[in-house]
């Protein structure tokens, strides 16, 4: 009777330590959202997605589309610019180290790079550039394949160009950027109305963070995916990691914590390390870090009950 009562006891300790871990976790999640924001940049790693997905009544996903933050069009030399400098710029927005792609492992040797249609248009920008810049430097390393470094004949990089304006067009109408853009009107001296001109510049547009693609392109870069659910046609990257983060732990469990309790450990440290928003700053990767530890703790337990 006495290892009866002795043993309901460790467990009670034990679910009382998951329970507080769980609320512990809520309330990190919660401290860690960033305040409310309207303006941002576009390579911001914030404002960025990071609703969970829900799941209806019929065990649907339901998600939540990218959170959009006010960006105004300015001018900006650094992109205008046709010399030395502005290639240095042209590099850097339309790339990453690995080429902009998002890396899955293939098996022990081998990472397949998986295209992201926004580093895709602008790498299509940055060869219609070097073209209008008639570039005469011979044979161009701009293959859309994520082994870089390949040359093409001048009638095979004249097609590609052809594909890139053929793809710009096609990216700018599927994205159908609604945005009313308010004309500048000039006049005499009499006031009378001389023309009407749209430039674009300080108009206000709803932007998606640029920067939440380029930190989870980052992530993979280091450490590649092992491997990803199969998505729909058409699918995005927010689509695919609240997908990733919905088999982390099911969503549609009461207490999804301890749904998954039995890989608990792998799952919620690679949710934990994969979400940028825990990784702000060195005050929250210390949290993260006794988070951790508090898990590790709880896990240990675990596994002296059985």
């Amino acid at each position: 009777m006495c290892a009866l009562v002795f043993k309901h006891t460790k467990f009670t300790v034990f679910f009382t330590l998951v329970l507080l871990l769980i609320i512990s976790l809520f309330v990190f999640f919660r401290a860690s959202l960033p305040s409310s924001q309207t303006y941002g940049s576009w390579l911001s790693p914030s404002p960025c997605s990071c609703e969970q997905p829900s799941v209806s009544g019929n065990n649907e996903l339901t998600r939540t589309p990218p959170s959009a933050y006010l960006q105004a069009f300015r001018m900006r030399p650094e992109l205008e610019d046709m010399t030395e400098l502005g290639d240095a710029m042209w590099a850097t927005i339309s790339s990453t180290k690995k080429g902009g792609f998002l890396w899955i492992r293939h098996n022990e040797t081998y990472n397949t790079g998986h295209g992201v249609s926004m580093f895709h248009a602008l790498h299509c920008l940055s060869m219609i550039r070097d073209a209008v810049k008639g570039s005469k430097s011979g044979a161009v390393a701009h293959s859309h394949g994520s082994k870089r470094g390949m040359h093409m004949e001048k009638s095979e990089e004249e097609m590609h160009v052809g594909h890139c304006l053929s793809y710009v067009a096609q990216s700018l109408l599927c994205s159908a950027d609604g945005t009313l853009e308010r004309p500048k009107t000039y006049t005499d001296d009499a006031g009378n109305v001389l023309r009407d001109d749209v430039d674009g510049e300080d108009i206000e547009h709803q932007c998606k963070s640029a920067g939440y693609l380029i930190e989870k392109i980052e992530q993979t870069e280091k450490r590649p995916l092992d491997s990803v659910p199969r998505l729909k046609e058409g699918a995005t990257m927010w689509d695919l990691f609240d997908e990733l983060r919905v088999l982390f732990c099911p969503p549609h469990h009461v207490i999804p914590v301890l749904a998954c309790m039995h890989r608990l450990e792998i799952r919620l440290w690679h949710s934990l390390s994969f979400d940028p928003i825990v990784r702000q700053n060195a005050e929250v990767s210390a949290t993260h870090q006794r988070l951790a530890n508090l898990l590790n703790t709880v896990l240990a337990m675990r596994l002296n009950l059985y």
